[in-house]
């Protein structure tokens, strides 16, 4: 099954946002919890 990525984000107007990313065959995504990017690649 494909995956996609969906990202929802308000501007400073206040308008709200929402996209849809698809994976391509050989990437997947995964959120992780981290306090920055560094700790985020060791997870």
């Amino acid at each position: 099954m494909t995956q996609y990525l969906i990202t929802t984000f308000t501007d400073s107007t206040g308008q709200t946002f929402t996209e849809a990313t698809k994976a391509r065959e050989n990437q997947t995504f995964s959120v992780v919890l981290a306090e920055s990017k560094e700790e985020a690649l060791e997870i």
